[in-house]
């Protein structure tokens, strides 16, 4: 019997504290392990890897990556060659308060995700969205 891959979309700020700010042993870092053994597809659409470049491209996240021989272009590269890319699409505006968010849902619909994954609670306050679950990386 075959187990089924997770298809899912991970909010920014999961990605970002999985390398920066969780132990070994917190559920971000724990996701992005999954995502590193196979367990986890992440689903990437082509505004979702700018908007990733941005976020590491942050002064105090270049330096922390150049630490450990990481580039925000190399992140990128990670997630497209263990994820799933997707069609590029846009959502109606008023969806949610913050636009960036935006991406995240449309990346999930686009992609027929099975979860959207987010420590944001812009997102994680609508609860589902298109019949997409959003989880805490906790949950």
């Amino acid at each position: 019997m075959t187990s089924q891959i997770m298809r899912v979309v991970l909010d920014l700020n999961v990605l970002v504290s999985a390398y920066f700010f969780s132990k070994p042993s917190a559920p971000p870092r724990q996701l992005l392990h999954s995502v590193l053994n196979g367990q986890i597809t992440i689903l990437h659409s082509p505004a979702y890897c700018t908007d990733l470049i941005e976020a590491f491209s942050k002064q105090k996240f270049v330096v922390r990556l150049a630490q450990i021989h990481q580039t925000p272009e190399s992140i990128v590269s990670m997630v497209k060659h263990l994820g799933e890319a997707v069609p590029q699409t846009t959502l109606p505006l008023g969806i949610v308060r913050d636009q960036d968010d935006a991406v995240i849902l449309a990346c999930a619909v686009s992609g027929n995700a099975d979860y959207i994954v987010s420590g944001d609670l812009d997102l994680t306050i609508l609860v589902s969205y298109q019949g997409i679950p959003i989880l805490t990386p906790s949950q």
